[in-house]
């Protein structure tokens, strides 16, 4: 499977809500002061969040520069600075856009929670760099943060954001976690709905874009989390065999 040209750009919470997978352009959003939470203390799916040992193991499968034409399996895919594999199992149905490549799951069950309002997507999406382009490998994750501040607004509220450096000296990209609030979907009146999301970001080598992967669950409030070790573990792999080509400190 190949992507296309993915020109488009959209906030981060746009891309996660919209279970169509349709997403567009905001305007400029307003800032939210929510201070980030250390790394080690924010928690995801009722579990920690990989601790940098377990992000120095995965680096090299995560990011290393193999050449797309040494990645034969079937289901790899390939976009704009980045190639990939889908995520395990027949349970998941691609959807490609404009500026995405996204994967829902599509069981019985999985059907039957999104018209409740809880769904599960993998995606990788491309999305503007004009707030990279002057930052150095350490000050990337502090400007992914602010950008995500940034572009969080309207329905959606960020509560805990936690950006860290991915191990390989020089490399512009980030592990990140993310948590939000929404409310006012207007297919979901009345609702307060959590969205968590653990992902990683790169600025790319020819610093027009910023390749961002991610998994990500969108539930009511005080429902239970529907992320298991299983599907947590897909989410996971799905980030390690990514290969972005970053942008790199000279």
């Amino acid at each position: 499977m190949r992507t296309s040209s993915f020109p488009g750009s959209a906030p981060l919470a746009a891309l996660i809500a919209v279970i169509a997978l349709l997403p567009a352009p905001v305007a400029v959003p307003a800032a939210v002061s929510e201070p980030a939470l250390p790394a080690g203390r924010l928690r995801l799916f009722d579990a920690p969040i990989p601790g940098d040992a377990r992000r120095e193991g995965t680096h090299l499968a995560a990011y290393g520069l193999a050449p797309p034409a040494e990645r034969t399996h079937p289901e790899t895919f390939t976009g704009r600075g980045f190639t990939g594999r889908a995520p395990p199992g027949a349970h998941w149905k691609p959807d490609i856009g404009r500026s995405y490549l996204a994967y829902t799951m599509e069981t019985p069950d999985a059907i039957e929670r999104a018209e409740r309002g809880q769904s599960f997507v993998i995606m990788v999406t491309l999305t503007d760099a004009a707030y990279a382009r002057g930052t150095t490998a350490d000050s990337f994750p502090t400007a992914f943060e602010t950008e995500t501040r940034r572009t969080t607004r309207g329905r959606f509220r960020l509560v805990d954001i936690a950006a860290t450096p991915r191990a390989t000296a020089g490399n512009r990209c980030v592990d990140y976690a993310v948590r939000m609030e929404e409310r006012d979907d207007p297919d979901l009146p009345g609702a307060e709905l959590v969205i968590e999301t653990r992902g990683v970001a790169c600025l790319e080598a020819s610093s027009t874009f910023i390749v961002n992967a991610f998994y990500s669950e969108r539930r009511p409030k005080g429902a239970p989390t529907m992320v298991d070790a299983t599907l947590r573990e897909q989410g996971e792999m799905f980030l390690r065999n990514l290969i972005v080509h970053p942008k790199r400190a000279r």
